[in-house]
This record gives structure tokens, sequence and C-alpha cells, in this order.
């Protein structure tokens, strides 16, 4: 979906947070159910922070739309893939591997840098 110019005049644009409540879509399918729906959006954000890297880039979405398309959901003449709701046995279940994937990158990464700081201070200890 092309990018849209903010209108003077017209109510703020709503944020990934409440259109994610709205729609009762995970984060992961938002910009999917936007598409489905042909949701017109404006990327905010993603200034240079010079050394720093650069501000988070995230959608707003024009409030009309994101009515209209809650309006089709809950009547059922828009329907996305089932797992990429909330409020599906499908979309709980992808969520939780979500999670669960994330959890095991975490420990994957954390674990052996413990053990090499344990190490460490256990050597540190011995060699005294």
């Amino acid at each position: 979906m092309p990018l849209v110019p903010r209108e003077p005049g017209r109510e703020d644009w709503l944020g990934e947070d409440e259109v994610i409540r709205a729609w009762r879509v995970r984060r992961a399918a938002l910009h999917r159910v936007a598409e489905l729906g042909s949701v017109p959006y404006e990327l905010r954000g993603g200034r240079s922070r010079g050394t720093y890297g650069a501000e988070p880039t995230y959608r707003c979405f024009a409030p009309d739309d994101v009515r209209r398309v809650t309006d089709a959901l809950r009547d059922g003449s828009l329907v996305p893939d089932p797992s990429w709701r909330t409020d599906t046995p499908e979309g709980r279940e992808a969520e939780r591997r979500e999670r669960r994937s994330g959890r095991l990158v975490d420990g994957l990464f954390f674990g052996p840098v413990l053990l090499l700081v344990l190490g460490a201070l256990l050597y540190g200890w011995l060699a005294r």
C-alpha cells in the first residue's frame, strides 16, 4: 500500500497498538491485514541520530479506513488467515511459537555468555 501524506483537518491517525487492539491481530501480521483491507498508512520516525543510528520506524493508519476494516472483520466480509488473529486458536498457537523461539534464541546466546563470565570469575579466584 502506498504511503499517504497526512491531510490537514483530518483526525489523528491511529498507531499500531490501537489498530492491533481494534482488529485483534498479531503484531507480526498487522501489515498483512492492512494490505488485505487496503488501509493506507503513513510511516513515522526513522530520523537519523547520527552515530547512534536511527529512530524506530512505525506505521500510523487512517482512522476511517481502520473503522471500515474493523466493521468488515466483524461482519465476516474480510477474512484474514486465522493464524494472524489473536482471537483464534491458530493465532494463539502462532503467538506461543514466536515467544518460545525468542526464549530459545535468548538461551542460546546468554547461556554461553554467562558460562564465560562465571568461568572468568572462577579462574580469577583460583589464580590467586
